[in-house]
């Protein structure tokens, strides 16, 4: 009888960890983002920026606004980051408010996987440009044609907020599907 590796769907506890039978889980990390991409020289891959605004003319203090995105070309999200502006007189935040902490955001990301949030305070879940507020793990995988739903809530009057969602795309034949095989490309 041949001792094949069965699949284990229950993470190990503390107690069968290490010895000669070791679990079949391993510990990889989360952060930095690492998707993966494909071996198949007639795929190539490409970054790309998706971005969104929400003008101070276009919100009622208070109210929810809410803004898709349409992905044109397969690829992986691998960071989101945001940031306000404000277009009142001075241009200042109040003392010890930073720009992503003037605005909730919600997702909802509607292909396969679902990314979902609550309405939280940007500057918990979106990066800048100078720390990007990475996916962690392998990223968001999104097909052609998948949106991606956010909401905002501007917590002040007169913010100018933009949103930055960094994208590798991955470029083949038209036929190409992200996690499937069609035709020859993989």
């Amino acid at each position: 009888m041949s001792q094949q590796p069965q699949a284990v769907l229950n993470m190990p506890g503390f107690q069968q960890l290490g010895g000669q039978q070791a679990p079949a889980w391993r510990r990889a990390p989360v952060f930095p983002t690492a998707p993966f991409f494909s071996t198949d020289p007639n795929v190539s891959f490409q970054p790309r920026i998706y971005s969104l605004s929400l003008l101070p003319t276009e919100y009622t203090l208070g109210a929810s606004v809410a803004r898709s995105l349409r992905f044109d070309t397969p690829g992986t999200i691998i960071a989101i980051n945001g940031s306000a502006f404000n277009t009142g007189a001075g241009n200042a935040f109040p003392l010890g408010v930073f720009a992503n902490d003037t605005y909730q955001v919600l997702f909802e990301g509607v292909t396969g996987d679902k990314y979902t949030t609550l309405p939280v305070i940007a500057s918990s879940i979106l990066g800048n440009g100078q720390n990007p507020g990475e996916i962690g793990c392998f990223g968001y995988v999104i097909n052609s044609g998948a949106t991606f739903n956010v909401t905002i809530t501007p917590l002040l009057a007169n913010l100018l907020i933009s949103l930055a969602f960094v994208v590798v795309e991955t470029r083949a034949g038209t036929n190409y599907t992200m996690g499937a095989q069609t035709g020859t490309v993989r």
